[in-house]
């Protein structure tokens, strides 16, 4: 395969086109229910079964589809070649103009011309195996075609170029290839995804309930993702042969001439076959097809982030089936994760560069624009495939169902969304830019990959092994000093044309986006990661105070994050610094990225829980408001831990007990806590702030109470106070069975 193939603009619809076909099929595959089966087979029902048959049988019913096709077109192609006969063109001395232009173009020699009768207009370029394993490159010319074609050798040359362009682009076998491959694909993931669905359905809704069979489907955030391979996969399907053929028309026009292809479009009267694409007849039309337009390269900025964003879940599963757990696998994945995303930007940029700087166009405007455009298409990908399916989800879920990890703050999380993808694409975009520049200027792929694979591991060694050694500046001092090491030794072969100041001012915006990630308007950064690895080695080693302004440095870089500030407050904390703790915390819970409720809910039980034991004027009414937020949280959405629910529970228990001196609203609180961690209520005897409640001094309930308490042992709090409102259940029982349960226990 020639370089040359490899700086196709249609090379990259082909490479992306491969990556989405197999992660498609890997959306499918069932790596959960394989786990859960070979712990206990026992454990899967009848649906469990068909999902774990369907999806994991996705895989090889795509190679056994994808080898009959394979196989069904090399039967094809050899009936073809038996029934064909031999075609030498210079033994037609009128086609010396055509043996001309064929030889001027190259790699003729290498190819068979067949003469078949057949029902097609023109000639079909095939790519067969010989026996000794060899690739026998063979032009089939219909007879048809071969009799109106012979007297115009100018026409005819034209047609046999483009084929033979095919051969010498490398296209034949790698384009039926990828089509076949994403037809079965496609095919699979709609079958296996389709099955899944309605088993998932019966098993969350077996009466199959409209409202049930509802929230069964708002809850399951696959379905968008399977939704969009799908699209994504038919588009790229149906723009790839187009591409391949205008290259082919290209190459044509370029030995050939325009007016030979309008003759040849003539002499088959504007009919189109299979092979040859007469529908281009001038050369803007036909440059036009090779271009991306900015709905493409939007598309494929869309398709990057897809590629990356599918790519996490097979491997966490695979970490997780495997049950490994170490500092190495760790870096290779989130190297792999990192890489990705810049190896998609790098390559999309160095073609679009390579064919601008070959065109005399100017460099700097061409990186821009479509920089912007990869910016804007990465950021409607992580709206569409992320932000939306969980907004949708928390905002349509019917009451009474919980199917989802929700979110708060529609607006905040749309906009964290957006800036985030689009800041964090802005970095890798501008380190891509070098990378396409030096790669365009030298023809060298590879050389353009180094700025982006510095980076991609000295981060993440730095992250896990040096955090604190350099404060996170390594990696950003070694990644430029071999941008600039690149430029300075590529320097004679460099070429960049002189922009206008208007072009270098266009770069204003993307570089307005890095410098936001800086401000930590964006994700947690790098320097904000670092500064938080090197906190944890400090705590892990007892030197808190150490670690302290570490995370004071991480909040600096990343000050609208939750967890940064929830850090700074634990370690504060430890160290009895309570008030400065509790301040942070306050600001843990205002953060404005603070929207997932399990983060959220989390910042709101370590800011009541600083405020409770701090108790300074104020503050239980604080931590009050702050605990009765995070249970409504709770009894909105189950999914939330457990054993931090309890903790807040269990809070709250002591709130009403030191502010209201309300025991009946404390034991409530006390019992539910207890139902969620039994071992909690072991605690409850020996806690001060519950000393009004005096279950040390509680009599053993009888045996008629005991029978009552399993009975209201998965009654709620809202209920056990409803019973005692009515009388039907006194503060007493309800001591005595806080006591039955410590005692249990």
């Amino acid at each position: 395969m020639r370089k040359k193939w490899l700086w196709s603009i249609s090379t990259i619809v082909i490479i992306f086109s491969f990556c989405l076909a197999i992660l498609s099929i890997s959306i499918v595959f069932p790596w959960g229910l394989i786990g859960k089966f070979l712990d206990d087979y026992q454990s899967l029902d009848l649906v469990g079964y068909i999902q774990l048959l369907s999806g994991s049988g996705a895989v090889i019913w795509a190679l056994i589809s994808f080898s009959f096709l394979d196989f069904r077109k090399r039967r094809k192609s050899e009936r073809i070649l038996q029934n064909s006969d031999p075609l030498f063109l210079e033994n037609y001395p009128n086609l010396k103009l055509c043996m001309q232009r064929l030889s001027e173009f190259g790699g003729h020699e290498e190819i068979e011309y067949r003469l078949v009768k057949s029902a097609s207009d023109a000639p079909e370029a095939l790519r067969t195996i010989k026996k000794n394993n060899r690739t026998r490159n063979v032009i089939i010319v219909p007879t048809r075609f071969w009799n109106k074609f012979t007297d115009h050798p100018e026409a005819l040359s034209a047609v046999l170029v483009h084929e033979t362009a095919h051969f010498n682009n490398g296209d034949i076998a790698l384009l039926f290839s990828t089509r076949r491959f994403i037809l079965v694909a496609f095919w699979i993931c709609f079958f296996c995804s389709s099955i899944s669905l309605v088993s998932s359905i019966y098993a969350d809704s077996p009466s199959f309930e409209l409202i049930a069979i509802w929230a069964s489907i708002i809850g399951k955030s696959y379905l968008w993702n399977v939704i969009f391979l799908l699209l994504l996969l038919y588009l790229l399907q149906k723009k790839i042969e187009g591409w391949r053929e205008a290259l082919a028309d290209q190459e044509a026009i370029k030995i050939c001439g325009e007016e030979a292809l309008r003759d040849a479009e003539k002499l088959l009267e504007g009919k189109h076959s299979s092979g040859f694409n007469f529908q281009r007849s001038d050369r803007r039309q036909v440059e036009r097809a090779l271009v991306l337009t900015p709905y493409w390269i939007i598309f494929l900025g869309f398709t990057i982030s897809e590629i990356q964003s599918r790519f996490i879940a097979p491997f966490a599963y695979l970490r997780e089936f495997w049950g490994i757990e170490s500092i190495a696998l760790n870096i290779l994945f989130e190297v792999s994760f990192t890489f990705l995303l810049y190896l998609g930007y790098f390559y999309v940029l160095a073609v679009v560069c390579r064919h601008a700087i070959q065109n005399g166009k100017n460099f700097v405007d061409t990186f821009i624009r479509n920089a912007t455009f990869l910016v804007v298409g990465s950021s409607l990908a992580w709206l569409v495939i992320e932000v939306i399916p969980l907004s949708l989800a928390s905002t349509l879920m019917p009451e009474g169902y919980d199917n989802i990890s929700r979110v708060d703050n529609l607006s905040s999380f749309i906009t964290f969304s957006l800036l985030s993808s689009a800041i964090s694409s802005s970095g890798y975009l501008i380190l891509a830019g070098f990378g396409a520049w030096i790669s365009a200027s030298r023809h060298r792929l590879f050389i353009g990959i180094l700025p982006g694979l510095a980076w991609a591991l000295l981060s993440k060694i730095e992250m896990y092994f040096i955090p604190s050694l350099f404060e996170g500046w390594l990696a950003i001092i070694v990644t430029a000093l071999t941008v600039i090491a690149l430029v300075f030794y590529n320097r004679n072969h460099m070429s960049l044309c002189v922009a206008s100041l208007k072009s270098y001012l266009s770069f204003f915006p993307i570089l307005l986006l890095v410098f936001a990630g800086y401000m930590g308007y964006g994700d947690t950064g790098h320097l904000a990661v670092c500064a938080s690895y090197s906190g944890v080695s400090k705590i892990e080693s007892g030197n808190v105070n150490e670690a302290i302004p570490y995370y004071e440095d991480a909040t600096r870089y990343a000050p609208r994050h939750p967890k940064v500030w929830m850090e700074l407050s634990r370690a504060l904390a430890r160290s009895n610094r309570l008030r400065e703790a509790v301040q942070a915390s306050d600001k843990a819970v205002n953060a404005p990225f603070n929207f997932h409720w399990s983060e959220k809910f989390q910042t709101l039980a370590l800011a009541g829980a600083l405020r409770l034991k701090l108790r300074e004027p104020g503050d239980l009414e604080i931590a009050a408001k702050y605990f009765l937020e995070a249970e409504q949280m709770w009894r909105d959405n189950s999914r939330l831990s457990h054993d931090e629910v309890s903790i807040v529970l269990y809070n709250i228990a002591c709130i009403y007990a030191l502010k209201d001196k309300d025991a009946i609203e404390s034991v409530i609180y006390l019992l539910e806590a207890s139902k969620l961690q039994p071992s909690i209520a072991k605690q409850s005897f020996t806690d001060p702030d519950l000393s009004i409640l005096k279950l040390a001094e509680q009599e053993a309930p009888s045996n008629q109470d005991v029978q009552l308490f399993k009975y209201l042992d998965n009654v709620s709090a809202e209920h056990l106070r409803t019973l005692v409102q009515r009388k039907e259940l006194s503060a007493n029982t309800l001591l005595s069975f806080m006591a039955f349960r410590a005692h249990e226990f």
